[in-house]
């Protein structure tokens, strides 16, 4: 072990104990972590055994000083009951899931039983434990800037990591071998191309949401060096999915709040062009349409998808053998798509899930399982857009802000990539989430609803 893994296991320790006297600090350390988790220098297990990594141990002992020291501060869970419903049912739909994996793992040779626990069960319900820790901590102004902080860290460290390692060429002059070294970083950092540029494209706005709250000089600082950065980071991922999903979610929040933003909306396209050529190739690779003999104009589907179009239909036909409830966890893999996609397009269809947020989400639970999704997404994305419009409170406008950017840009971006299954790339999202629930919550104490009316 060098010097660097003994220095990641020193700070554990302390923050291990620290977690007995301050477990909401201790969470925040962990929320930061993430931002190095997938480092190559970073211990991936002790004593060779799996899923026993710093972070993981620091994550158990957190959370057992939760459970311990909640009942101390007298804090009462008061998780709004439509989160708790639809939550509940989304966890319990993943669960099932994750059974009928269990039973067939047809397709999966390669797989055992204790490496499928642990991907697709212990790793998809552990993402979420920080946010729901810090929803439960969260009740002073002071935690919640500090929670927000360690957010901002996490996507700074991430935007740091592509800067440092990315060459500037990825966004000024591109071409195969970039898109080689691009795929390259982002698999040393532990995210795929368009996991990365959704998280910083999303990270950028969520830190522009910030601004409200920056009114000490040493704020300000911070975010004029985070939030370029992220922007910068994103503009050399190469990512279109994420390129489209950053843009419209600029859109929406200055049709929501930053109605004068409006006005740079013919400008920024050109100043990004002038000054990333590569960016503007990559966005609109395959869009730029062909006239043939007839007239007709065509485009290049296969380029403006990146392949997706030839999965697509194969993954809407096998849905729709069994629409109501699907297959279970990895049903692109279970049913034995896969195998048929690389029989007829060889590498070109070896996708081991369908790049669609919502097909893979259907194909997985079926429509029954999209319905909970459906009202817990929704429920996010409509209190964090009423909280990011609230002038009069900017505690309120920043976290509704910071969460509408960052569900908003995962689900647009999830038209060609993503996953509704927890991640280490969503992370930061469901985090500030629940701290945007926590705002909402403690904002109906302030103002109480009128008669008859639940928030």
């Amino acid at each position: 072990m060098g010097m660097r893994g003994m220095a990641v296991f020193l700070v554990v320790g302390v923050l291990g104990v620290y977690a007995w006297r301050n477990w909401f600090i201790a969470c925040c350390g962990l929320v930061v972590m993430v931002g190095v988790l997938k480092h190559p220098s970073m211990p991936t297990n002790v004593a060779g055994v799996q899923g026993l990594n710093p972070w993981n141990l620091l994550l158990v002992n957190v959370f057992i000083a939760w459970i311990v020291n909640r009942g101390n501060e007298r804090l009462r869970w008061d998780m709004p009951p439509m989160v708790m419903v639809a939550g509940g049912a989304f966890l319990a739909v993943i669960g099932i899931g994750f059974v009928r994996l269990m039973l067939d793992q047809s397709h999966l040779d390669e797989a055992t039983g204790l490496s499928l626990v642990s991907e697709e069960l212990i790793n998809t319900f552990k993402w979420l434990m920080p946010g729901i820790i810090l929803f439960d901590g969260c009740r002073t102004r002071r935690r919640l800037i500090g929670a927000l902080v360690s957010v901002m860290v996490l996507y700074v460290l991430l935007a740091g990591q592509v800067v440092k390692r990315m060459p500037p060429q990825a966004a000024t002059t591109g071409g195969p071998d970039i898109h080689r070294i691009r795929l390259k970083v982002c698999s040393q950092i532990g995210y795929s191309v368009p996991d990365m540029s959704t998280v910083l494209g999303g990270s950028f706005w969520a830190l522009m949401a910030m601004a409200p709250l920056a009114r000490r000089r040493r704020y300000q600082a911070m975010l004029a060096v985070a939030a370029p950065m992220a922007f910068y980071g994103q503009m050399l991922t190469g990512g279109r999915a994420g390129y489209v999903a950053f843009i419209l979610t600029g859109l929406l929040m200055c049709l929501l709040r930053w109605r004068k933003g409006l006005l740079l909306v013919p400008i920024l396209p050109v100043v990004v062009g002038l000054a990333f050529p590569a960016v503007a190739d990559r966005a609109t690779s395959g869009m730029i349409g062909v006239v043939d003999p007839t007239g007709a104009v065509s485009f290049d589907e296969y380029m403006m998808t990146s392949g997706r179009n030839l999965i697509w239909p194969h993954v809407v036909e096998r849905i729709e053998e069994n629409p109501l409830l699907g297959y279970g966890r990895l049903a692109m893999l279970r049913t034995g798509l896969r195998d048929d996609l690389m029989r007829l397009y060889g590498e070109a269809g070896a996708f081991p899930h369908p790049h669609n947020i919502y097909l893979e989400w259907i194909f997985d639970n079926g429509v029954l399982g999209l319905i909970p999704v459906a009202i817990l997404f929704g429920w996010f994305v409509w209190h964090a857009a009423v909280l990011f419009r609230d002038r009069t409170n900017p505690w309120a406008a920043t976290a509704g802000g910071m969460a509408f950017a960052l569900i908003v840009t995962q689900l647009v971006a999830g038209l060609g990539s993503q996953h509704f299954y927890p991640k280490i790339s969503t992370v930061g999202m469901w985090t500030v989430l629940m701290l945007m629930t926590r705002v909402w919550v403690e904002r109906g104490r302030l103002r109480p609803a009128p008669a008859g009316v639940t928030p």
